[in-house]
């Protein structure tokens, strides 16, 4: 029960995360100040050479993971045939993940930055769940 108590936490987290992510560009485009601010942080971040770094390391670790919750997890739930949705949704927040570090920077987005650690955020809440899912199937076979 309790397991279940924190799925459902965790799931509501991930959707409040998507509503401050449609705020923050919602006001971004609105909002002059919003606007102003973004813009300065990000050039901020675009002159960090950690940042720029870690742009490249990035991707290469979100598939490292995928690739192994996949492989450790997936024979357990195709044997108990339970939230096999929680690896369509893991493969699909890899993907969009993959699209923004690859395809976009922050001249084609503003909110480059702020959408990657959004975005990385519901990908390791994603992770906890498909970790949470695991266990209570584990425990009921």
């Amino acid at each position: 029960m309790m397991k279940k108590t924190n799925y459902i936490i965790l799931t509501l987290i991930q959707i409040i995360f998507f509503i401050g992510m449609y705020i923050l560009d919602y006001f971004t485009r609105k909002k002059l100040g919003m606007n102003r601010w973004v813009v300065y942080h990000s050039m901020k971040l675009d002159n960090n050479t950690i940042i720029q770094v870690f742009k490249y390391i990035l991707p290469i670790l979100v598939l490292i993971f995928t690739v192994y919750f996949i492989k450790k997890y997936y024979s357990a739930f195709k044997k108990a045939k339970f939230k096999i949705i929680d690896f369509i949704i893991l493969i699909l927040l890899t993907v969009i993940l993959m699209c923004v570090l690859i395809i976009c920077s922050t001249k084609s987005i503003k909110l480059y930055y702020f959408y990657i650690a959004i975005v990385m955020c519901i990908y390791l809440i994603q992770l906890i769940k498909l970790h949470i899912s695991f266990k209570a199937t584990s425990n009921n076979i």
